[in-house]
């Protein structure tokens, strides 16, 4: 067992075992073991997050596969490929610091999944996000079918598309701190 995840993060995990993970024995078993752990657990907080943000975090999933396929061939040394987990583990904890999203992206979980959504268009993703927070009364929206209908009504408005709405909807349904 490398550790418990309840009690800090990924990334603090990574972080305080890195002295026993970088362990100078050769013990192979050891290393693949905490490397099959830390992956394990990376993978799980990308499932975990996925639905906030899924094109953000299948990136992410296949950042993941690679290091894995790198593991494997032993195409990267032991410390090297640590390194590159701990900045994986970054990027997914913590989506913001993610130096792919403009400054006023990257403060919202909203706005960062619908700057994802639409492949980078800033511009869309702000008209989005402003046409969701201005509409009046969906404060709930979640448990009321009539609430639901006037925010997708909304976000239709602004983006006169019916399948881009649905897909959209569900991705401000799960933004539950900023969108209550």
């Amino acid at each position: 067992k490398l550790g418990s995840m309840e009690d800090f993060t990924l990334l603090e995990y990574i972080t305080a075992a890195g002295d026993t993970l970088t362990d100078k024995s050769r013990d192979s078993r050891k290393r693949r073991s905490a490397a099959e752990g830390i992956e394990g657990n990376i993978r799980r907080k990308i499932v975990e997050k996925r639905t906030l943000n899924p094109k953000y975090y299948e990136n992410m999933s296949v950042i993941l596969q690679q290091l894995i396929a790198e593991r494997k061939q032993a195409a990267l040394d032991y410390e090297e490929l640590l390194k590159r987990y701990q900045e994986l583990a970054a990027k997914v904890e913590k989506p913001e610091t993610a130096t792919r999203y403009p400054a006023d992206i990257g403060k919202s979980s909203a706005r960062r999944a619908f700057f994802d959504f639409f492949d980078g268009d800033e511009q869309k993703a702000f008209a989005l996000d402003e046409a969701i927070k201005n509409c009046q009364g969906v404060t709930g929206f979640r448990e009321d079918e009539i609430k639901k209908r006037r925010l997708k009504g909304a976000i239709y408005q602004a983006l006169q598309d019916d399948k881009a709405t649905e897909a959209v909807y569900r991705l401000v349904a799960e933004q539950v701190e900023e969108y209550p």
